[in-house]
Protein backbone atom coordinates (compact mmCIF):
# COMPACT_ATOMS: atom_id res chain seq x y z
CA UNK A 1 0.00 0.00 0.00
CA UNK A 2 1.10 3.52 -0.78
CA UNK A 3 -0.56 6.72 0.40
CA UNK A 4 0.07 10.05 -1.30
CA UNK A 5 -0.80 13.35 0.35
CA UNK A 6 -2.65 15.49 -2.19
CA UNK A 7 -3.15 18.37 0.23
CA UNK A 8 -6.92 18.83 0.30
CA UNK A 9 -9.72 16.32 0.90
CA UNK A 10 -11.82 17.77 -1.93
CA UNK A 11 -8.99 17.42 -4.44
CA UNK A 12 -8.22 13.88 -3.27
CA UNK A 13 -11.85 12.85 -3.74
CA UNK A 14 -11.89 14.42 -7.21
CA UNK A 15 -8.72 12.53 -8.22
CA UNK A 16 -10.09 9.25 -6.81
CA UNK A 17 -13.35 9.64 -8.74
CA UNK A 18 -11.53 10.37 -12.00
CA UNK A 19 -9.26 7.34 -11.47
CA UNK A 20 -12.29 5.12 -10.94
CA UNK A 21 -13.95 6.52 -14.07
CA UNK A 22 -10.87 5.37 -16.01
CA UNK A 23 -10.94 1.90 -14.45
CA UNK A 24 -8.33 2.38 -11.72
CA UNK A 25 -9.60 1.60 -8.24
CA UNK A 26 -8.06 3.80 -5.55
CA UNK A 27 -9.28 4.95 -2.15
CA UNK A 28 -8.88 7.88 0.18
CA UNK A 29 -7.99 7.45 3.83
CA UNK A 30 -11.03 7.81 6.04
CA UNK A 31 -9.16 9.29 8.99
CA UNK A 32 -6.84 11.43 6.84
CA UNK A 33 -8.90 12.11 3.74
CA UNK A 34 -6.25 14.24 2.04
CA UNK A 35 -4.33 11.02 1.33
CA UNK A 36 -4.93 8.96 -1.81
CA UNK A 37 -4.40 5.28 -1.05
CA UNK A 38 -3.02 3.01 -3.75
CA UNK A 39 -3.13 -0.68 -2.88
CA UNK A 40 -2.57 -2.86 -5.96
CA UNK A 41 -3.00 -6.64 -5.93
CA UNK A 42 0.08 -8.81 -5.49
CA UNK A 43 -0.41 -10.36 -8.95
CA UNK A 44 0.06 -7.09 -10.83
CA UNK A 45 2.07 -7.21 -14.06
CA UNK A 46 4.57 -4.54 -15.14
CA UNK A 47 2.23 -3.45 -17.93
CA UNK A 48 -0.60 -2.97 -15.41
CA UNK A 49 1.71 -0.98 -13.14
CA UNK A 50 2.66 1.30 -16.03
CA UNK A 51 -0.98 1.72 -17.07
CA UNK A 52 -2.09 2.56 -13.52
CA UNK A 53 0.73 5.04 -13.01
CA UNK A 54 -0.06 6.69 -16.33
CA UNK A 55 -3.72 7.10 -15.37
CA UNK A 56 -2.75 8.76 -12.09
CA UNK A 57 -0.17 11.02 -13.76
CA UNK A 58 -2.62 12.07 -16.49
CA UNK A 59 -5.25 13.00 -13.92
CA UNK A 60 -2.81 14.90 -11.71
CA UNK A 61 -1.49 16.79 -14.75
CA UNK A 62 -5.04 17.79 -15.75
CA UNK A 63 -5.54 19.80 -12.56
Amino acid sequence: MLAVNLGAPEYTLEVAKKCMERGLIVFWQLYRNEYLRISPPLTLSMDEIREGCQIILDILNEN
